[in-house]
């Protein structure tokens, strides 16, 4: 993780691509195929803005999981907002 100290945008990139070839595998089509089961059971008239939603929930919650169980990744995590936070301050 080091490669990512300070640059936010890079590190989100890397943790949006982990998600997102996760849910491309052959796995992740199967739980993202039950997901959608689940909210269409939950509502038949889904919209396609509410699916995105829903999977939007879904990505942020794999996010927080992972943030979770791993004290090195929450550190790096906590340091590059607290960067990016800074940096938007002294931008306003």
């Amino acid at each position: 993780m080091a490669e990512f100290e300070n640059n936010y945008e890079q590190f989100i990139q890397k943790a949006i691509q982990a998600e997102t070839e996760a849910l491309n595998s052959e796995r992740g089509k199967v739980i993202m195929s039950q997901l959608l089961e689940a909210a269409k059971k939950e509502n038949p008239d889904l919209t396609p803005e509410e699916w995105s939603k829903i999977k939007e929930r879904f990505m942020l919650s794999i996010f927080a999981e992972m943030l979770k169980d791993n004290e090195d990744f929450q550190k790096q995590f906590a340091h590059l907002v607290f960067e990016k936070a800074k940096e938007q301050a002294v931008s306003e």
